[in-house]
């Protein structure tokens, strides 16, 4: 049974990038409970409230942002308040609760297929997160301690032990799309802050944004999880789709910060043309604009567009390849 309760709390804002999941979920997100009776949330004790109903009980949990959890002993009345839950147990009389964020935004529906991300990037995000839900063993703490293990590992640059944390703490909580979004920020953001290839980490970053991404159901969070793997994108030097990535966050929210990252890497790593023509032997002459718009990034993508002989003026900037000009 879920009983939703509504708390008068104040609305803490931040500056974007990192706090930006934290804004929206406190404008759009609204805290439930959900209660079982005879149960029990072993471990995790936050503090005891005496005497108490259990509506009581309810909204002081509801009101506390610290609290996840609670079980109420209703023989003695009494209101024991959890950090966090794990294993539930059976206990005659009582009634444990936890909370469920809910999104006060409509539903628009399953998140349509990333179509300009490359095809190998949506497969590696799709085995990343089939090997972390087939991991074997159990986990060793909470996601919240996992996540806190994955960011002290890589401040001391163990990135094979922010994997494997990052790891358990998908298989703990495979469906939590602000969790593999701060997965995400986390390992994009160490990306960009060292020049080290790092595989592990650009795989998290881009797979844990794609799996976000696909389970985002509301305007706001679809398009925070665009931002994010936009991000992402760009710290593997996938510019084209990073800026798309943000022009379709664009388009769902407005917002100024993303804007801005937008139009910084756009002028960073975006197409510069001249209005010139693709000159093919055995095609039509096709604008510049179209081309560098159709498939491919590379010198033979291009070469494909035009039968296999072109000869092209204007300038090719950025996306893949180094400068091209005019050639056969």
């Amino acid at each position: 049974m879920r009983l939703t309760l509504k708390p008068t709390l104040c609305l803490i804002f931040a500056v974007f990038f990192p706090a930006l999941s934290q804004v929206a979920a406190a404008q759009d997100m609204r805290r439930e409970v959900e209660i079982l009776q005879d149960s029990d949330y072993f471990g995790f004790d936050l503090r005891a409230e005496k005497n108490v109903s259990l509506d009581e009980c309810q909204a002081i949990c509801v009101a506390d942002p610290a609290c996840r959890a609670f079980t109420y002993n209703s023989k003695v009345q009494w209101c024991f308040l959890k950090s966090d839950f794990d294993k539930i147990g059976s206990f005659p009389g009582a009634i444990a609760g936890k909370i469920i964020e809910v999104s006060n935004e409509p539903d628009i529906g399953a998140a349509p297929k990333l179509d300009f991300v490359p095809e190998g990037t949506l497969d590696e995000a799709t085995r990343f997160r089939a090997r972390a839900l087939s991991g074997k063993g159990e986990s060793i703490g909470t996601a919240d301690e996992l996540m806190n293990i994955a960011r002290a590992a890589l401040a001391a640059n163990r990135t094979d032990e922010t994997a494997r944390a990052i790891s358990q703490a998908i298989k703990a909580e495979p469906e939590n799309a602000d969790l593999q979004l701060q997965m995400s920020r986390l390992a994009a953001g160490w990306l960009a802050a060292n020049s080290s290839y790092d595989y592990r980490m650009q795989e998290t970053a881009t797979a844990t944004a794609i799996s976000a991404y696909g389970l985002t159901r509301t305007a706001s969070k679809r398009a925070e999880a665009l931002a994010v793997l936009a991000r992402a994108l760009e710290q593997r030097s996938l510019f084209r789709p990073a800026l798309e990535a943000y022009k379709r966050s664009l388009e769902l929210q407005n917002s100024p910060q993303v804007a801005t990252a937008f139009a910084d890497l756009k002028a960073r790593k975006g197409i510069s043309y001249h209005r010139q023509q693709c000159r093919c032997r055995y095609a039509k002459p096709a604008n510049l604009r179209a081309i560098l718009r159709g498939p491919g990034q590379e010198r033979r993508g291009l070469c494909e567009l035009c039968n296999g002989r072109w000869k092209i003026r204007g300038r090719y900037r950025g996306i893949g390849t180094a400068n091209l000009r005019g050639g056969a």
